[in-house]
């Protein structure tokens, strides 16, 4: 069996990860009520909500409404009641505006024709993820399974989502690949291709986008993916020089190179 493994954020999804661009995560603060509250400025968004958060919200269940929930009280001593309404509006608008771009959608569709491949969406996000990527494969006209449902789900559809916030790790830990492996993978895997981002394009603010993080993630993730499935590894830096951007020329060239490199893969 050959396992195809794509990340979401950053690399199928453009949309996820421009939606917390300067410009765009200003508007978005002041029309859900944030800035209202405290959270006036990108860089406040970033240090205070996100990434003092992120290790839990991206690797427990409780999502990420819950997380800003939590922090917003804390920091600001604000009744639930103020906090809730707002973050909810805010996370609904984020997780809505994060689909897979449609210029993957003719090689994912190819993807779940072939024989023999098993293809992975794997993230390292918040708990709401898992039902927004399972939500935009099905408007491109692909069932998929998440790995938290049901065994005989997982076993008998091509296409699974792995969310880090329904594993319990993040997937530079063994144990990531270890459930995935586990629970989705019947057969033995002989060949392994992973186009991943590994956070090179999140946004400057950040902590997950530094570039000694990346490298270091990049290099943990294969040594993990070689010890786990005893396989060939193949790795992909779906890298994008100076970030996502709106003009997204450059990332859709990028997708073209992602494709070309998969149908080789598979062939």
């Amino acid at each position: 069996m050959k396992l195809v493994i794509l990340d979401y954020s950053g690399t199928l999804s453009l949309a996820s990860v421009l939606f917390a661009s300067p410009k765009r995560l200003a508007l978005e603060l002041d029309r859900c009520g944030l800035k209202r509250l405290g959270i006036s400025t990108f860089g406040l968004f970033w240090d205070v909500v996100v990434n003092p958060t992120w290790q839990e919200g991206s690797t427990t269940t409780a999502g990420y409404k819950e997380a800003m929930k939590k922090i917003l009280q804390k920091t600001f001593h604000l009744d639930a009641s103020v906090v809730s309404p707002v973050v909810e509006s805010f996370v609904d608008a984020y997780m809505a505006a994060s689909k897979i771009d449609p210029s993957w959608k003719p090689f994912l569709r190819n993807l779940k024709t072939h024989t023999g491949v098993r293809t992975i969406v794997a993230s390292d996000h918040y708990a709401e993820a898992t039902d927004a990527i399972l939500a935009s494969l099905s408007d491109m006209g692909i069932d998929a399974a998440a790995l938290r449902d049901p065994t005989q789900r997982i076993r008998n559809i091509p296409f699974i989502v792995a969310n880090s916030a329904d594993v319990g790790f993040h997937k530079a830990d063994p144990q990531f690949w270890e459930a995935v492996k586990a629970r989705a993978l019947p057969e033995k895997v002989t060949e392994v291709l992973i186009i991943d981002d590994f956070g090179a394009n999140e946004q400057a603010g950040s902590s997950y986008a530094e570039r000694e993080k990346v490298s270091k993630r990049i290099q943990e993730t294969e040594v993990t993916l070689r010890k786990v499935f005893q396989a060939g590894i193949e790795v992909f830096p779906f890298i994008l020089e100076g970030g996502c951007q709106e003009d997204d020329t450059l990332y859709r060239n990028l997708v073209g190179e992602a494709s070309k490199r998969i149908e080789q893969f598979l062939n």
